[in-house]
């Protein structure tokens, strides 16, 4: 970090450093509120992208697998369910983008 600092004027970007009292805590650029939107829709996203993953994997086992028995339809269950997770944490996800309370 101080080496980034230390070059920073020669790369053009200001190292001006303000003191932050807590008396003036309307001068913080994101509220506690705002960050936790932001938090919310990361971990939408995230979980998301884990269900995505988890029904590509399941559909690689439904059909590459050759199992005797019910494994088929319970992979293809797997599939089906954690796809349409992945599609509502995305599409909730896409809906509190823009929200900032």
């Amino acid at each position: 970090m101080l080496v980034c600092l230390g070059r920073a004027p020669w790369l053009g970007m200001k190292t001006e450093i303000q003191r932050f009292t807590n008396k003036n805590a309307g001068r913080l650029p994101l509220t506690k509120r705002e960050t936790a939107a932001d938090k919310l829709v990361l971990a939408q996203f995230a979980f998301g992208t884990l269900a995505g993953v988890i029904s590509f994997i399941a559909a690689i086992f439904t059909t590459v697998v050759a199992v005797a028995g019910s494994w088929r339809s319970f992979w293809l269950t797997v599939c089906l369910a954690s796809f349409a997770c992945a599609i509502g944490l995305i599409v909730e996800g896409a809906r509190n983008f823009g929200k900032r309370v």
